[in-house]
């Protein structure tokens, strides 16, 4: 029994991406740590991706996924078309090299018709980086329960097409620790669910803009500009912001983040669809918050 532990253990690896274009399931795209023959990341394992090339996933990874996969360098993560990549932990853009990885921002692109399913993802996650991380999805589906934006480095978010539904009740935060820096995009013609709290400058520096879409909200509260230092916008120009069946609360400098500078821009076909929204102003100097703040559809 204590043998079989042993193998067991032993097979849960570190591997490397090792060329420059190529299929994620390819065993012969992955090298170890010391440049021998790899193997497809698996169960437990650690996929890095951080040679500057670009991986692309086709399949469908349901029940055989890694832990997690961080993208690396000016690497590229793409999920296209019949793509299905299931974490059972996080996928991570944006960090500090380590043996056959580089030092660097990262980008993940979602086609139409790729989907991700993950507890966490990070776009711009931590160490000595100073370009932003690029997540960019064109259509398919995004299943998560906490997406940062910015965690401690600077992160962007750009939702063209698709949807990003709720792994249990979701959470996302743009801009979260005082170094992060994040700016979510969501454009016309998407939809997004967030069930859990929405932090939009939480210590750090975040920004949400609403440019068209559906962004639904569940019954906990939308943080804009929370923390000490948290610095928060919020913008919609279109699109439809809301839940009915929720009483969703709206706090602007929120802990004393007297710093945060909110604003919503109402033109026509924006809508806040839930007139019980509250807006709560804490801590936050010189600021009006008229009807062109608190809109019901």
């Amino acid at each position: 029994m204590g043998i079989v532990m042993m193998i067991g253990n032993a097979m849960a690896a570190d591997q490397f991406w090792g060329v420059q274009s190529g299929d994620f399931a390819d065993s012969e795209s992955w090298i170890q740590w010391d440049a021998s023959p790899g193997s497809v990341p698996g169960s437990g394992d650690h996929g890095r991706i951080g040679n500057g090339g670009t991986a692309e996933v086709s399949t469908d990874f349901t029940g055989s996924g890694p832990n997690w996969v961080s993208i690396l360098g000016s690497s590229t993560l793409e999920i296209v078309s019949g793509g299905n990549l299931v974490l059972t932990d996080s996928l991570i853009l944006g960090g500090n090299g380590w043996m056959q990885t580089n030092t660097g921002p990262g980008t993940l692109i979602i086609r139409e018709g790729g989907s991700i399913y993950t507890p966490n993802i990070y776009v711009g996650d931590w160490g000595n980086v100073t370009d932003a991380s690029i997540a960019e999805q064109h259509g398919g589906t995004m299943t998560v329960t906490n997406l940062t934006v910015g965690n401690q480095l600077k992160g962007e978010y750009h939702l063209y097409g698709g949807t990003i539904e709720p792994r249990g009740e979701n959470f996302v935060n743009v801009g979260w620790a005082q170094s992060g820096d994040g700016l979510f995009v969501q454009h016309p013609g998407t939809s997004v669910k967030w069930l859990g709290w929405s932090r939009i400058g939480h210590t750090g520096k975040g920004e949400y803009r609403l440019l068209g879409g559906t962004m639904e909200v569940g019954g906990y509260a939308v943080l804009i500009g929370s923390g000490s230092t948290g610095d928060g916008k919020f913008i919609q120009s279109d699109g439809y912001y809301g839940r009915p069946q929720y009483t969703t609360k709206l706090y602007i400098g929120y802990e004393g983040g007297d710093r945060s500078l909110p604003h919503q821009r109402r033109q026509r076909g924006a809508r806040w669809n839930d007139p019980r929204m509250e807006q709560r102003r804490r801590h936050v100097q010189d600021q009006r918050l008229g009807d062109h703040q608190h809109c019901s559809g």
